[in-house]
């Protein structure tokens, strides 16, 4: 499902409800005692089965051309300090500037001494 939710470009929240419609079509079956889909559950799949897959392919297309890390620490809607990793580069194939999400990483609360 989280292969063919990406290539038909479905939403996330087209999963809720998914469970129950399964478990009405195969009453008693393996799939009515153990099937659960969720929008979480299916955006986890999506973030770290294809993730490291589309990371890898923008990795290694920086590889070959100038970049630059950018950086931001922020405190997100929770409360918690965040930092947002970007990258931008040089394309070759559109002869343009890429600005792409590299990394979220939740660093809870820092002091700024050294």
């Amino acid at each position: 499902m989280d292969n063919e939710s990406v290539v038909n470009n479905m939403s996330t929240t087209s999963c809720d409800g998914l469970a129950d419609i399964s478990k009405a079509m195969f009453p008693g079956t393996f799939v009515d005692t153990n099937f659960s889909l969720s929008r979480t559950k299916l955006s986890y799949l999506i973030t770290y089965c294809l993730g490291h897959h589309f990371r890898k392919m923008l990795l290694d297309e920086c590889q070959a051309c100038y970049y630059t890390i950018i950086y931001d620490e922020t405190t997100n809607f929770e409360g918690v300090k965040e930092l947002q990793c970007a990258i931008r580069y040089s394309c070759d194939d559109t002869k343009g500037v890429i600005v792409r999400h590299l990394e979220t990483f939740f660093i809870g609360s820092a002091a700024g001494l050294i």
